[in-house]
Parts: C-alpha cells; structure tokens; sequence
C-alpha cells in the first residue's frame, strides 16, 4: 500500500518537528523504523526520509508545496494516516490524497 497525500502548506516543519512528524506517522501506522532519519535542506526545501521494515516514509517540500508519501508492504489505516498527515505538516489545500494498492506477483506463493 502506498499513501500519497500532497498540498500546500502553512508553513515548513523545522528539523526537529518533522522527525517528529515522521517518528509519529510511523508508530501509527504499527511499522519499524530502521536506521537513522535521514534530514537534507536545500534551496527548494527539506526533504526526510525514514526507511522502515516494511517500507518507508518520506517527505519533500518544494517551497510551500509538500509531497508526503508512506509505502508498506503490510495494511495501515490509510484514513487515520492521510488525516494525520494532513493536520501535523499543516496542509492547508490538498492536492493529493490517495492510495496506490500494491500486490505480489502472480507466481509468488
């Protein structure tokens, strides 16, 4: 499953409030963080990424505009993970909210 959830913002998270957005998101959705979150800046704006036994979640924001994206390869509550989304990195107009389900191949038993 694989969660989309784009818009404009507020405002950008600092560092330490978008781990914990991230760190959050993550414990919500019932998955495991695996190494350090990993912050850049740059001139457009952070980005963060936290990979996860199951997958990973990660943020990018090009000035106001933020892409959020959370990919695991077990079930979440999408609804609970999209409104959480949504309200802790302040999106202000959604651009995007949706799910891409995702399956194993056919001849995978």
């Amino acid at each position: 499953m694989h969660l989309q959830v784009d818009g404009l913002v507020s405002r950008v998270l600092t560092k330490d409030e978008a781990y914990e957005a991230i760190h959050s998101l993550v414990t919500l959705a019932h998955m495991t963080p695996v190494g350090d979150f990993v912050y850049r800046d740059t001139h457009l704006g952070p980005s963060g990424y936290q990979l996860l036994m199951e997958s990973h979640a990660c943020f990018d924001y090009i000035n106001d505009y933020l892409c959020v994206d959370l990919f695991s390869c077990n079930p979440f509550d999408r609804d609970i993970a999209a409104d959480f989304i949504k309200s802790y990195f302040l999106i202000t107009s959604v651009m995007r909210d949706e799910v891409i389900e995702r399956g194993f191949h056919p001849t995978i038993q």
